[in-house]
Formats: C-alpha cells, structure tokens, sequence
C-alpha cells in the first residue's frame, strides 16, 4: 500500500515539475528578442507585420519563438522547408495569437 502511495506522490511531483519547466521555458521564449535577419523577413513577407504597434510586434516575437521551438515542419513531395519558410508560417499565424490566450495552436 505504501508503495502505491509512493508511487502516486512520484508521478504527480514529477508531472507538477515537467509543467513548471514547460512554463519557464516558455517564459524565456516569450521575451526572447528576434534577430534582426528574422525581422526583415516578416517585415518583407508578413504584410500585417508592418502595420503592428511597437507593443503587438514584441508580443508577436515572444509567440513566434515559441511556434517555432514546438512546432514541426516537414516538406511534401521533397520539398526542403528553409527558415525562411518557418518564420513566414509563424509570423502568419501567431498574429492570429496576439491578445489571446495561451493556447499556442495545441495539437
């Protein structure tokens, strides 16, 4: 019985500790500044990006970093996907993000 108890108690501690990392990585990505070759990318193929106060553009950042360090991207038909193309997908649909919740396209 004590074991099962135990054991409980480890896997819930362990779980409570994987979501606390989850977040604090996530954290840091959030305020993670882009580089500047990746801003003159969304600046030339994200046509909202132009139009985005100071403010929704650091938001933007924070939320692509964190698209592009959990999301896959995989080319059909021997198509090679170049950062390019990740950052341009990002920019995309993490202004679809801006002033929402934390739901980070789950899934």
């Amino acid at each position: 019985m004590y074991i099962l108890i135990a054991s409980i108690i480890t896997v819930i501690l362990a779980w409570m500790a994987l979501l606390y990392l989850r977040r604090a990585r996530r954290n840091k990505l959030l305020v993670k500044p882009l580089p500047p070759e990746w801003i003159r990318i969304l600046e030339r193929n994200v046509r909202l990006y132009a139009l985005l106060p100071r403010d929704l553009r650091e938001e933007l950042h924070g939320r692509i970093n964190l698209f592009l360090d959990e999301k896959t991207f995989i080319g059909c038909g021997g198509l090679s996907i170049t950062d390019e193309m990740r950052l341009t997908i990002a920019g995309n649909a993490c202004i679809l993000l801006l002033k929402r919740d934390q739901q980070y396209f789950p899934g």
